[in-house]
């Protein structure tokens, strides 16, 4: 009746269940520690979710002999998995650094953001938001008590139940990792730098998405970022506060006048925070303040970070005189850290990969464009996880990791499917001035 046959009720049956499944893939990623498989193969729970709905979404390809549509954000993925075994071969080839197996299973990493963007783009993209925006609302208080434990409860000679259950999240030495207590808490992330990116995701959603409780959820984001001491978002904060007041306003003064409440409220909770914190840890003040003073000065020789990453850039000069199109492949001169992603990308993939990553940003901005016209929330959180992951790229990097990664790839696939149907019609577009989404698509959403 009406034209609709079983493969139609299958079909959408399937599509009811991704953004449940999207739900439980980002809880993995929040609060599932890391595992290691037979031969020292990293695993974690949301591989295995995002693995088994690529093998099924394969599986239906090839039977009926369909290829999927690509976007130009899916294409930068593919093309992305493509180049990793093809700078292995040529680096295998060419290079003296050794090249293994290891090096060729590097395309999983995209290969898992790849099947995690196509299954997102066949589904609602509100409902997605949905479930995306219910796993926030449990994230932000969870990740934030955690960060409290280990910075007021624990300390480097903890040993107890504790700090051994918080060590099961990282894979940093034992020792190493408890240095960070009652420092730089690290929740159950691998390390501070997560959380503080993690933190900074469910903040630009606060600021962005219209729900209740936004500034209980907003100060909570702040304390865990603060706690985190990670410095890259600690000084772009202004910069998430103005971008944010900038696209949120339709006038020139109503810009400039959100701009001078954003930058006052971050100056003064900065300041709170910075007179605060010593009370309950004296290190804390005291690496900011140091922080501050490299950066204000110019004088990184008692930073040890700023001075490491500094010293990385020698891999892009190494890089470009002897493998700049493919580079080198090999992990053998990045050390125990990774750093900069680009740095990082550059390195292992030449300029072929760091063209391909930049694409993935260029891609999004082509597909979302058309949410600013009828749905400015949703736009505005893109704009925000944007940038935010392409700061953390300059001393991280998400999309690098297979864990933190699958939160942006996640927003760009809801931003880029809610944009398509938009193109298609699919949803209603405002006319005259722009202000929030439209109430009969975000009103049923659960609020953070």
């Amino acid at each position: 009746m009406f034209g609709v046959t079983n493969r139609d009720r299958v079909a959408n049956g399937r599509e009811h269940n991704i953004p449940r499944w999207l739900f439980w893939v980002l809880m993995a990623v929040f609060f599932t520690p890391p595992m290691r498989l037979p031969g020292e193969i990293p695993f974690r729970i949301d591989d295995l979710f995002v693995a088994v709905a690529g093998g099924l979404m394969l599986a239906r390809w090839i039977l009926r002999f369909r290829a999927p549509k690509l976007d130009w954000v899916s294409a930068s993925l593919l093309l992305m998995a493509i180049s990793m075994p093809l700078s292995a071969f040529f680096a295998q080839q060419s290079s003296s650094l050794p090249v293994g197996i290891k090096e060729y299973l590097d395309l999983i990493r995209p290969l898992k953001f790849l099947f995690l963007y196509l299954a997102l783009m066949r589904s609602d993209a509100l409902s997605c938001l949905q479930s995306l925006k219910s796993a926030f609302r449990y994230a932000v208080p969870a990740l934030t008590f955690f960060a409290l434990i280990q910075f007021i409860f624990l300390n480097p000679a903890s040993n107890g139940v504790v700090a051994r259950f918080f060590l099961f999240f990282t894979e940093l030495k034992p020792e190493h990792a408890r240095s960070f207590f009652g420092l730089r808490p690290f929740a159950t992330f691998h390390t501070p730098t997560d959380l503080g990116y993690v933190m900074t995701l469910l903040l630009a959603a606060s600021l962005s998405i219209p729900g209740e409780h936004k500034w209980s959820t907003r100060t909570a984001c702040v304390v865990g970022l603060t706690l985190s001491n990670t410095r890259t978002f600690l000084f772009a904060l202004p910069l998430v506060f103005g971008i944010c007041a900038i696209l949120n306003a339709d006038t020139f003064w109503k810009k400039m006048t959100r701009l001078f409440w954003s930058f006052s409220g971050v100056a003064f909770v900065g300041v709170l925070i910075f007179y605060i914190a010593p009370l309950v840890n004296p290190n804390f003040s005291r690496n900011i303040a140091r922080s501050g003073n490299a950066l204000v000065t110019g004088d990184f020789a008692e930073d040890d970070s700023i001075a490491v990453r500094l010293h990385k850039l020698e891999l892009v000069v190494y890089t470009w005189d002897h493998a700049k199109y493919f580079g080198v492949a090999s992990r053998e001169l990045l050390g125990p850290a990774a750093d900069s992603e680009y740095v990082f990308t550059f390195h292992r993939y030449g300029l072929i990969g760091i063209m391909v990553l930049l694409g993935i940003y260029v891609g999004c901005l082509v597909n979302t464009h058309r949410l600013l016209s009828y749905q400015r929330d949703l736009y505005l959180f893109t704009i925000l996880v944007l940038f935010t992951t392409f700061i953390y790229g300059f001393t991280q990097g998400a999309l690098i990791n297979t864990r933190t990664g699958v939160i942006p790839i996640a927003v760009i696939a809801i931003a880029s499917k809610r944009a398509r149907e938009a193109g298609l019609g699919h949803v209603r577009i405002l006319t005259g001035p722009v202000r929030s989404a439209p109430v009969e698509s975000v009103g049923g959403a659960v609020s953070l």
